[in-house]
Protein backbone atom coordinates (compact mmCIF):
# COMPACT_ATOMS: atom_id res chain seq x y z
CA UNK A 1 0.00 0.00 0.00
CA UNK A 2 2.84 2.34 1.10
CA UNK A 3 4.45 1.72 -2.83
CA UNK A 4 1.04 3.22 -4.49
CA UNK A 5 1.07 6.73 -2.00
CA UNK A 6 4.66 7.14 -2.90
CA UNK A 7 3.38 6.48 -6.70
CA UNK A 8 0.55 8.74 -6.34
CA UNK A 9 3.09 11.75 -4.82
CA UNK A 10 5.43 11.04 -7.73
CA UNK A 11 3.12 11.49 -10.19
CA UNK A 12 1.31 14.68 -8.42
CA UNK A 13 4.56 16.03 -8.64
CA UNK A 14 5.34 15.61 -11.96
CA UNK A 15 2.14 17.02 -13.24
CA UNK A 16 2.83 19.94 -11.03
CA UNK A 17 6.25 20.24 -12.29
CA UNK A 18 5.23 19.57 -15.83
CA UNK A 19 2.51 22.77 -15.11
CA UNK A 20 4.81 24.96 -14.38
CA UNK A 21 7.03 24.51 -16.94
CA UNK A 22 4.18 25.01 -19.61
CA UNK A 23 3.21 28.05 -17.52
CA UNK A 24 6.64 29.80 -17.78
CA UNK A 25 7.27 30.58 -21.11
CA UNK A 26 11.16 30.49 -20.68
CA UNK A 27 10.94 26.80 -21.60
CA UNK A 28 10.07 27.78 -25.42
CA UNK A 29 10.29 24.35 -26.99
CA UNK A 30 8.31 22.25 -24.74
CA UNK A 31 5.46 21.95 -27.25
CA UNK A 32 7.93 20.28 -29.46
CA UNK A 33 9.20 17.71 -26.98
CA UNK A 34 5.87 16.63 -25.64
CA UNK A 35 4.30 16.33 -29.40
CA UNK A 36 7.38 14.18 -30.40
CA UNK A 37 6.36 11.74 -27.17
CA UNK A 38 3.63 9.48 -28.41
CA UNK A 39 2.50 8.56 -25.12
CA UNK A 40 2.28 11.67 -23.30
CA UNK A 41 -1.69 12.41 -23.96
CA UNK A 42 -2.52 9.16 -23.68
CA UNK A 43 -0.88 8.98 -20.55
CA UNK A 44 -2.21 12.04 -18.95
CA UNK A 45 -5.77 11.22 -20.07
CA UNK A 46 -5.41 7.92 -17.90
CA UNK A 47 -4.55 10.14 -14.84
CA UNK A 48 -7.50 11.68 -15.35
CA UNK A 49 -9.20 8.63 -14.13
CA UNK A 50 -7.06 8.26 -11.40
CA UNK A 51 -8.45 7.76 -7.98
CA UNK A 52 -6.58 10.95 -6.24
CA UNK A 53 -8.83 14.02 -6.88
CA UNK A 54 -5.50 16.36 -7.17
CA UNK A 55 -3.99 14.27 -9.57
CA UNK A 56 -7.10 14.59 -11.51
CA UNK A 57 -7.76 18.40 -11.40
CA UNK A 58 -4.36 18.98 -12.13
CA UNK A 59 -4.55 16.69 -15.39
CA UNK A 60 -7.38 19.03 -16.51
CA UNK A 61 -5.29 21.90 -15.31
CA UNK A 62 -2.35 20.96 -17.70
CA UNK A 63 -4.86 20.44 -20.93
CA UNK A 64 -6.03 23.75 -20.32
CA UNK A 65 -2.14 25.23 -20.10
CA UNK A 66 -1.62 22.96 -23.26
CA UNK A 67 -4.19 25.09 -25.06
CA UNK A 68 -3.44 28.35 -24.11
CA UNK A 69 0.43 28.12 -25.17
CA UNK A 70 -1.49 27.19 -28.42
CA UNK A 71 -4.48 27.06 -29.37
CA UNK A 72 -3.54 24.27 -31.87
CA UNK A 73 -3.01 22.08 -29.18
CA UNK A 74 -6.85 21.67 -28.91
CA UNK A 75 -6.71 19.86 -32.32
CA UNK A 76 -4.12 17.60 -31.55
CA UNK A 77 -5.69 16.37 -27.90
CA UNK A 78 -9.52 16.14 -29.49
CA UNK A 79 -7.89 14.25 -33.17
CA UNK A 80 -5.35 11.36 -30.64
CA UNK A 81 -7.82 11.08 -27.76
CA UNK A 82 -10.99 12.63 -28.27
CA UNK A 83 -10.63 14.84 -24.92
CA UNK A 84 -14.10 16.66 -25.25
CA UNK A 85 -15.76 13.38 -24.93
CA UNK A 86 -13.81 12.07 -22.45
CA UNK A 87 -14.34 15.28 -20.63
CA UNK A 88 -18.38 13.88 -19.91
CA UNK A 89 -17.16 10.95 -17.33
CA UNK A 90 -15.21 13.97 -15.11
CA UNK A 91 -18.50 15.79 -15.24
CA UNK A 92 -20.10 13.91 -12.88
CA UNK A 93 -17.30 13.82 -10.33
CA UNK A 94 -18.49 15.19 -7.20
CA UNK A 95 -15.23 16.57 -5.97
CA UNK A 96 -15.43 20.35 -5.86
CA UNK A 97 -11.27 20.59 -6.65
CA UNK A 98 -12.08 18.48 -9.84
CA UNK A 99 -15.56 20.78 -10.61
CA UNK A 100 -13.22 24.16 -10.37
CA UNK A 101 -10.66 22.56 -12.51
CA UNK A 102 -13.01 21.65 -15.31
CA UNK A 103 -14.58 25.56 -14.72
CA UNK A 104 -11.13 27.08 -15.63
CA UNK A 105 -10.82 24.50 -18.59
CA UNK A 106 -14.30 25.60 -19.85
CA UNK A 107 -13.45 29.54 -19.14
CA UNK A 108 -10.09 28.98 -20.99
CA UNK A 109 -11.35 27.00 -23.80
CA UNK A 110 -13.84 29.84 -24.38
CA UNK A 111 -11.18 32.73 -24.20
CA UNK A 112 -9.38 30.71 -26.98
CA UNK A 113 -12.29 30.40 -29.52
CA UNK A 114 -12.06 33.92 -31.00
CA UNK A 115 -8.61 33.15 -31.41
CA UNK A 116 -9.56 30.06 -33.25
CA UNK A 117 -12.47 31.43 -35.22
CA UNK A 118 -9.77 34.52 -36.42
CA UNK A 119 -7.53 31.77 -37.90
CA UNK A 120 -10.21 30.09 -39.22
CA UNK A 121 -11.58 33.02 -40.98
CA UNK A 122 -8.02 34.25 -41.76
CA UNK A 123 -7.23 30.94 -43.73
CA UNK A 124 -9.96 30.96 -45.17
CA UNK A 125 -9.45 34.51 -47.22
CA UNK A 126 -6.04 33.55 -48.39
CA UNK A 127 -7.11 30.05 -49.68
CA UNK A 128 -10.16 32.21 -51.32
CA UNK A 129 -7.37 34.58 -52.88
CA UNK A 130 -5.48 31.41 -53.79
CA UNK A 131 -8.72 29.87 -55.49
CA UNK A 132 -9.68 33.14 -57.42
CA UNK A 133 -6.47 34.07 -58.54
CA UNK A 134 -5.70 30.62 -60.15
CA UNK A 135 -9.01 30.93 -61.65
CA UNK A 136 -7.86 34.02 -63.23
CA UNK A 137 -5.04 32.80 -65.02
CA UNK A 138 -2.45 34.00 -62.51
CA UNK A 139 -1.03 31.99 -59.66
CA UNK A 140 -0.79 34.09 -56.47
CA UNK A 141 3.02 33.93 -54.77
CA UNK A 142 3.50 33.85 -51.53
CA UNK A 143 4.37 36.95 -50.57
CA UNK A 144 1.37 37.75 -48.40
CA UNK A 145 2.27 39.16 -45.04
CA UNK A 146 1.07 35.96 -42.87
CA UNK A 147 2.21 37.66 -39.52
CA UNK A 148 -1.33 38.84 -38.48
CA UNK A 149 -2.19 34.79 -38.43
CA UNK A 150 -2.14 33.36 -35.54
CA UNK A 151 0.34 31.18 -36.56
CA UNK A 152 3.21 31.10 -39.03
CA UNK A 153 2.12 29.45 -42.03
CA UNK A 154 4.66 26.87 -42.32
CA UNK A 155 3.39 25.37 -39.18
CA UNK A 156 6.47 26.16 -37.24
CA UNK A 157 7.60 28.52 -34.28
CA UNK A 158 8.81 29.14 -31.13
CA UNK A 159 6.47 26.86 -29.34
CA UNK A 160 6.27 23.72 -31.43
CA UNK A 161 5.86 22.05 -34.69
CA UNK A 162 2.30 21.71 -35.71
CA UNK A 163 2.73 20.97 -39.45
CA UNK A 164 0.53 17.79 -39.23
CA UNK A 165 -2.82 19.75 -38.15
CA UNK A 166 -2.05 22.18 -41.15
CA UNK A 167 -2.88 19.95 -43.77
CA UNK A 168 -6.43 21.81 -44.73
CA UNK A 169 -7.51 25.11 -44.23
CA UNK A 170 -10.15 23.97 -42.46
CA UNK A 171 -8.74 21.51 -40.02
CA UNK A 172 -9.33 23.82 -36.83
CA UNK A 173 -13.22 24.02 -37.91
CA UNK A 174 -13.75 20.38 -36.60
CA UNK A 175 -12.94 21.31 -33.42
CA UNK A 176 -16.29 23.39 -32.88
CA UNK A 177 -18.39 20.11 -33.36
CA UNK A 178 -16.72 18.20 -30.62
CA UNK A 179 -17.38 21.14 -28.65
CA UNK A 180 -20.84 21.62 -29.63
CA UNK A 181 -21.12 17.95 -28.49
CA UNK A 182 -19.96 18.66 -24.69
CA UNK A 183 -22.11 19.88 -22.66
CA UNK A 184 -19.33 22.03 -20.34
CA UNK A 185 -18.14 23.95 -23.64
CA UNK A 186 -21.45 23.82 -25.67
CA UNK A 187 -22.80 26.51 -23.44
CA UNK A 188 -20.07 28.94 -23.44
CA UNK A 189 -19.00 28.24 -26.93
CA UNK A 190 -22.63 29.81 -28.18
CA UNK A 191 -22.48 32.56 -25.36
CA UNK A 192 -18.69 33.82 -26.85
CA UNK A 193 -19.28 37.48 -28.01
CA UNK A 194 -17.10 36.72 -31.17
CA UNK A 195 -19.98 34.31 -32.77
Amino acid sequence: MEGAGNQARVQQAFITMLNLALHNINYPQISTILLREKNFLKALLKLMDHQHIVIRGKCILTFLLLFKLDFRWITVVQREIRFFNELDKLLKDNYKYVQCCLLCLADGVQDIIPTIFRTIVETLHIELERHSGAKQGSVLEDTKDLSNLEFASQGINEYGDFTEILMSPLFHATIFLDLTINPLIRSRLLSTPMI
